[in-house]
Order: C-alpha cells, then structure tokens, then sequence
C-alpha cells in the first residue's frame, strides 16, 4: 500500500465522523454505538489520528492526545444539568479549547509560553484532503468530540448541526452579514484596522475558499461558540438572553488577542473589537435560527469580505 493511502484514509475516517454527526441517521448511529461501547466511543478517534500520523508518533503525543480529547469528557461527566451555567461546563469547555490554543491562554508567560505551550497542546498532524490540501486534523478531532458531548452522549436542544438549511435560516446568515458590513466594517476603517485593497482572484478560488472558510473554520467556531456556549450562558441567564449573547461574544473576541496584524501588535486589542462585533451578529444568526450552520452563513461571509476587500 502506497505510504499516503492510510493518511487519505485517516482524513476520510475523520470527514465521516464529522458531516455524519450533521444528520440524523449519522446521529442516531452514534446513538446506538455509545449505548453500546459507551465512554469508550472517543477511542475512535485515534483510528484517524494513527492512520494520519502514519502510525509514527511518539508515545508522549499519543498520550497528549489521548488527555486532550478525555480531558473534557471527564468534566462533563460531573455537570448535572444544562439549565445552570456551572463549573464543571466551564472546565469542559476549557478543556475543550485550551488544547487547540494553550499560547492564547499561557499570552501572560510572555516568551517561556512557547515551551509551555507544545507539551500543553494536542500534537500537530496535519490530514491531507487532497494534493497539497491539509486539514488540522486536531482541531477537526475536537470539534467530533464536542458532538460527541453535546449531540450524543447528552444532546443539547440548539446546538444546531444540520445540514437542512432553509431559506429562513439563509436569509438570516446574510441579513446579518449585511449588520456587520454596516457597523464592523466602517469601525475596521476608523481604527485604521482594516484598509481596502481588492484582491484579484478567480470565481473558483473564491467558491473553494467559502468552501474551506464554511466547514473548516466558521462552522467548528460557531459549534462551540454559539451553539454550545452562546446557548448555555442564554439558559442560564433565562430573563436576560442578550447577556448570554454579548458574554459569548466578548469571550469570542478576546480569542483573538493574540493574533497580530499589521500596525496592531499582541496584545490586539482593535482584533478583539472587531471580532467581539462579528460575534454578536453570529450570535444574532444563531438565535434567529438555533442553528450552527446557519450563523456559520454569516461568519463565512465575514471572513470572504476580508479575504477579498480588506487583506
């Protein structure tokens, strides 16, 4: 067997996990296997994760990758109740997101969180989607597995992973895309954060790209983000849902602290505004619809504007 077969395997592998937990027979299926193996089920994940690595990997990653994906599995377990924002889903999401990014959570350990940060991350192995196309197959892992807690072991109502998007929910992912190129983008000018500069690119480069942005970026963000986090702070906060709304987005922008951009160093504090507005009307798509996939609509569209007007 040629060398790159089991990786293309381990990305096909991973892909199924992901687009099928987007369906119902996908869903129900892992239903039945959880019933069946129950908290043992994550161990598939290292079915991609081998085939990916080629079955090369030295056994310190495998065990980083192991914690990583059990880590939050083990806080979850002790959460009682979706209605109550506690500790313990605090520590589950935690877990959840500080594998994917332990430099944006380590930032205040200035030039030692690099070191930190390897032996505190999921190892990095990338799975080829096709001819110099890889996808982050960590992320991609996390992301199963918060389908794994919030669509299967104990489904959460509103996650909002589908793939039946209707016209409403396409009209409210580009109704807010229309907000945010009202408000963000003349704010991104002001601070000077952003600067118009057209890019010159094909109508299949551009299709590829929302393509790549919709499933690889905006939807894994928007997962946990709105249909997990954003709907857990608005049960908790019953009376007030634009508090949960606005302290998810706050918690989105300030994601981004640590990426530079030019004239804007870490600490990016323009970045966390710009991307605290995006957030509320991701936030705003989502509560419309109760759908990832469809605040995802207006994410990508975001994303699409600053590739080919602002970059």
């Amino acid at each position: 067997m040629p060398p790159q077969i089991p990786a293309y395997l381990g990305t096909a592998t991973l892909l199924l996990a992901y687009f099928g937990l987007g369906t119902h027979a996908g869903r129900r299926a892992a239903r039945k296997l959880y019933q069946t193996a129950g908290d043992l089920t994550p161990l598939l994940l290292f079915i991609p994760y081998l085939l990916a690595a080629g079955f090369h990997t030295p056994l310190g990653d495998l065990v980083r990758f192991g914690v990583s994906i059990y880590l939050p599995l083990l806080f979850f377990r002790q959460v009682k109740t979706y209605d109550r924002f506690s500790l313990w889903m605090a520590l589950t999401l935690l877990a959840v997101w500080f594998p994917l990014e332990p430099e944006l959570f380590l930032l205040p350990l200035g030039k030692a969180a690099a070191t930190w940060a390897h032996w505190l991350s999921m190892p990095s192995v990338q799975a080829p989607l096709a001819a110099g196309i890889t996808l982050p197959l960590a992320k991609l892992s996390m992301v199963v597995m918060v389908l794994y807690l919030f669509t299967v072991r104990r489904p959460l109502e509103g996650v909002g992973f589908t793939w039946q998007l209707s016209r409403a929910d396409w009209h409210a992912g580009l109704t807010n895309l229309a907000i945010f190129s009202l408000v963000g983008i003349p704010v991104g000018l002001l601070m000077g954060f952003l600067h118009f500069h057209l890019a010159a690119v094909s109508a299949l480069k551009v299709v590829l790209a929302a393509a790549g942005m919709y499933f690889f970026v905006a939807l894994p963000e928007e997962i946990l983000f709105r249909g997990v986090l954003q709907n857990l702070l608005q049960r908790h906060w019953k009376t007030l849902p634009r508090l949960g709304l606005f302290v998810a987005a706050l918690i989105f922008g300030l994601a981004h602290i640590d990426n530079a951009t030019p004239g804007f160093p870490v600490p990016n504090l323009a970045y966390v505004l710009m991307a605290t507005i995006a957030g509320l009307v991701y936030g705003n798509a989502w509560a419309q619809r109760r759908k990832a996939t469809a605040s995802a609509i207006t994410h990508t569209g975001v994303n699409l504007l600053w590739m080919l007007l602002f970059r």
